[in-house]
């Protein structure tokens, strides 16, 4: 499966941690470059440094034909709603 996660501020990492160990093809987003080195650093994977709020960030990304995108916010009360 081909797996987007795009924004979620460094609770990001733990989410991304939930599909790291799966044989799925992850793609990851983040507009905050602080945050994309957090999570590259924490997951060992590379992270992208767009806004995932644009359509662009996802055309550069290559994800069109992705079967999951796992959109978050900065706020872990966001995320839950």
């Amino acid at each position: 499966m081909k797996i987007c996660i795009a924004g979620g501020g460094y609770n990001a990492a733990y989410v991304v941690s939930l599909f790291k160990d799966s044989k799925d093809h992850l793609v990851i987003i983040n507009g905050d470059l602080d945050v994309c080195k957090y999570i590259a650093k924490a997951t060992n994977l590379p992270v992208e440094h767009n806004n995932p709020t644009k359509v662009y960030a996802f055309d550069e990304a290559g994800v069109k034909d992705f079967d999951l995108i796992v959109a978050l916010c900065d706020k872990d009360a966001d995320n839950y709603v």
